[in-house]
């Protein structure tokens, strides 16, 4: 594996896992996303502020 596809491994580990938490209910989901937005909107800003990479690493 690639660390590029156990990047991608490891997000669709955790929307699962956070999908099961959720009882598979979207509105639930989304509540939780919310809440977490706010706990970590300081972080979420700071990414949002980073310059956009204009490029792929092939390899």
């Amino acid at each position: 594996m690639t660390d590029q596809t156990d990047v991608l491994d490891a997000v669709r580990e955790s929307r699962i896992r956070m999908s099961r938490e959720a009882n598979h209910d979207p509105a639930t989901l989304i509540s939780r996303l919310r809440e977490l937005n706010g706990k970590y909107a300081k972080q979420i800003e700071a990414f949002r502020s980073l310059p956009a990479k204009r490029h792929v690493k092939t390899t």
